[in-house]
């Protein structure tokens, strides 16, 4: 892999770093009446929720393997 190709990839990973941790600040943070606690978001939602962030993280990885 070049230089451009490494980049493009952890650029992906860094988009689904973001996404991941929105979803984190969207949920359990920020006050709405679906708002979560810590526990019931990444605790008492497994392994939804760790499913959900492989599919995050794997999306935009996959999509660069294809699109290259």
């Amino acid at each position: 892999m070049t230089g451009m190709k490494i980049g493009a990839l952890l650029w992906w990973l860094l988009v689904g770093y973001v996404i991941v941790t929105w979803i984190g600040i969207g949920w359990v943070l920020i006050p709405h009446p679906l708002q979560l606690t810590f526990k019931q978001f990444y605790v008492e939602y497994q392994p939804w929720i760790t499913l959900i962030y492989i599919a995050i993280f794997l999306g935009p990885v996959i999509g660069y393997f294809i699109a290259r």
